[in-house]
């Protein structure tokens, strides 16, 4: 299953357990808003926590496609281009400083690879 929450990752008990967890404050926040209450924060917090356990529990990180194709195809590094930045502060005609915002690139890998074609990467 890609992304979500697969249940059938977990026990049962935990399953029963987060499913009761989360009933209960669903139940605890309707019981309030029927009441006429203000609706409360903690049970909407505890519900919100649960989910995000629950996301980061499951969570499994995708394989780096670039490294996935580069190992795959033999890839060397055959040359590299140091990326520039025309940023920077001067002065106005006017005499008041001013910030010069100018286009920047980064720096750049290329890769030769068996299939014939260079490629050249962003470096992070």
């Amino acid at each position: 299953m890609d992304g979500g929450i697969n249940p059938a990752e977990f026990s049962p008990w935990v399953v029963l357990v987060f499913a009761l967890a989360l009933i209960g404050c669903f139940a605890w926040i309707a019981a309030d808003s029927v009441r006429g209450n203000n609706l409360p924060i903690a049970p909407a917090l505890v519900a919100i926590a649960l989910m995000g356990s629950a996301m980061w529990a499951s969570y499994k990180p995708k394989p780096d496609e670039w490294a996935v194709f580069k190992e795959a195809h033999n890839c060397k590094v055959v040359g590299k281009s140091d990326g520039h930045s025309n940023n920077g502060v001067g002065v106005t005609t006017r005499g008041s400083v001013a910030l010069i915002v100018g286009d920047s690139t980064p720096d750049k890998t290329g890769y030769l690879c068996d299939d014939g074609v260079t490629y050249w990467k962003n470096e992070r």
